[in-house]
């Protein structure tokens, strides 16, 4: 795990990992794996340059990968090369740098769904306490990855203010006037009466100021958002919206 081992593993100028980058650059895997047996220095704290480990990311050699990562000396940099294999949609590589001890927070849950791998997904939901965004499943829903909506589906009940993320999904959707995506996020799960942040709102939002579904529906003048929402005369007031 970073933070484990000795500053053998770090450098005092670029010019001592300079070879390795080359080596990763050509794809050496031989010399590489001589290099970290050798306890040689694998980074530069506050290079310019690119490091290693994501050198062999974004050349998306696994076994580079796997032979820096498992000794990774720094976690920030592991963390960011981790972000940078969700980005470029590499879920083995996610998969690796998680085990390597990255950390879940670094990553954006839509990134993660931008690999379009259940098990991946899964994983981080079944995790919440490990991310640290708020907002995370409402930005998935936003990634539109239909592939996905089943396990969002099952998985979204868990977090706790869900609700109040679908419900802002739903009105981004609504925004946009995509009612393919209003159709599916209420087929996830989501209350259209249940109040969420709008795009006319700045986060953090004030609670007082979020608006439900079905409120903004008839904000943005969206009969065919209305229509999929099914507003009732007796569970809505819907003189009250209308005055507003």
């Amino acid at each position: 795990m970073p933070g484990n081992f000795t500053t053998t593993f770090i450098a005092l100028s670029d010019e001592q990992v300079e070879e390795l980058r080359v080596a990763v650059k050509k794809g050496r895997l031989f010399d590489v794996q001589g290099w970290t047996a050798a306890g040689k220095p694998l980074f530069k704290k506050y290079s310019r340059k690119k490091q290693a480990l994501k050198l062999a990311v974004e050349s998306g050699f696994h076994s580079m990968v796997e032979i820096l990562a498992r000794v990774w000396p720094d976690q920030e940099t592991l963390n960011e090369a981790m972000r940078w294999a969700a980005h470029k949609r590499r879920k083995d590589l996610v998969w690796l740098l998680l085990d390597a001890g990255a950390e879940m927070k670094a990553v954006g849950l839509d990134d993660i769904a931008g690999c379009c791998d259940k098990k991946l997904l899964i994983h981080f939901l079944d995790r919440w306490d490990a991310l640290e965004d708020d907002y995370a499943l409402m930005w998935t829903v936003l990634a539109r990855i239909r592939p996905l909506i089943g396990v969002i589906r099952d998985y979204a009940s868990r977090i706790p203010n869900y609700q109040i993320q679908f419900a802002g999904a739903l009105n981004s959707f609504i925004e946009e006037e995509s009612l393919k995506w209003v159709a599916l996020t209420l087929w996830m799960g989501a209350d259209p009466r249940q109040p969420g942040p709008t795009p006319l709102m700045n986060f953090p939002e004030d609670p007082e100021d979020r608006m439900s579904p079905l409120e903004y529906s008839f904000l943005k003048s969206s009969p065919g958002a209305l229509k999929l929402m099914k507003p009732s005369p007796e569970l809505d007031d819907l003189d009250g919206v209308l005055a507003e």
